[in-house]
């Protein structure tokens, strides 16, 4: 049993043209109880897996630019956002009947350098009317000798920073410790408001990804795995809705690369990659201006379907 072999054609912003996996191929009969041929027939049917998500994954590019003329309307939506405004009313229930929060909190989690406070920039400047103006996030610019963000902050769309919460390291040494401590008491940065998360977004270096699924040595191979046990973390997930991902540093890669990135996520955390799994570089083009409120459309949506009903917590205590 065959197929014919045929290819896919998409094309980059830029005119690159890309060229996909095999849509089909020869695919081998099993006979008997021939394990060879079984364990031939799961790796080809895998890889056309792969295939149809990879294909999936590219188009995703490609749709882009088909919806650029939606950006002021996606772009409003999120501002006139209101916490449990999007939540399905289902079984009978009303906004009235869930313990809605006053304030929406997205968590930005991932490895030292993986890109979240310029991740945090970038949304900035999606919403800011002033594209000139500072930028709010600290934002760590060498981070191989131990640098990175000690406070954590609190960011408003579309404006405002609320002050932050020392960060303590077990790495940190006790001289380290003292330090930072004496700068937060001097700039005034003490913890003020507990509030309960309420989705996640899960950022990772599409460079370090990439290098590490290439890599042949248990070391080259450690950051994905460390991405993965950090990502099933169940603290993490909301019953059974795990965290949305963003993929940085995809500005330095090929558009192959980062489709094959994202392919790779997908299967590696079990989510689906042309969905859940945001590709956003260090632009600030139309394009990625829309990946971006699409990303932050994804977390304020299951934010909202993830939101306690006030009789479930009732019965709780």
């Amino acid at each position: 049993m065959g197929g014919e072999k045929t290819t896919s054609r998409f094309f980059t912003p830029e005119g690159e043209e890309i060229i996909s996996p095999v849509d089909d191929f020869d695919i081998p009969l099993l006979s008997g109880d021939d394990e060879g041929s079984r364990d031939s027939w799961d790796s080809l049917v895998d890889q056309r897996r792969r295939d149809a998500v990879f294909r999936e994954v590219l188009q995703s590019y490609d749709q882009l630019r088909t919806r650029i003329g939606s950006l002021t309307d996606a772009k409003n939506k999120i501002l006139s956002y209101t916490p449990g405004a999007w939540i399905e009313n289902v079984g009978g229930m009303t906004l009235s009947d869930y313990d809605v929060p006053k304030t929406t909190s997205l968590l930005l989690i991932g490895p030292k350098g993986s890109g979240k406070s310029s991740l945090v920039n970038r949304i900035s400047k999606v919403f800011e009317n002033d594209k000139f103006a500072s930028e709010r996030a600290q934002v760590t610019y060498n981070s191989s000798v131990g640098d990175g963000t000690y406070f954590l902050q609190e960011y408003t769309i579309p404006r405002g920073v609320r002050h932050g919460e020392l960060v303590i390291r077990r790495s940190d040494s006790s001289s380290l410790r003292n330090r930072m401590r004496c700068k937060a008491h001097k700039i005034g940065c003490e913890p003020s408001v507990i509030r309960k998360v309420n989705f996640v977004i899960f950022v990772v270096d599409g460079l370090a990804v990439l290098k590490s699924m290439e890599g042949d040595s248990d070391v080259e191979k450690q950051y994905n795995q460390i991405v993965a046990t950090t990502f099933n973390c169940p603290y993490l997930s909301f019953r059974d809705d795990k965290p949305v991902v963003v993929v940085t540093h995809g500005d330095l890669l090929s558009l192959t690369d980062r489709a094959r990135i994202r392919t790779y996520l997908g299967e590696l955390l079990g989510i689906p990659p042309a969905k859940q799994i945001f590709d956003i570089p260090e632009s600030s083009d139309p394009e990625n201006e829309l990946i971006i409120v699409d990303m932050l459309r994804y977390c304020l949506e299951h934010a909202d379907r993830n939101l306690s009903c006030k009789s479930c917590a009732r019965n709780k205590v």
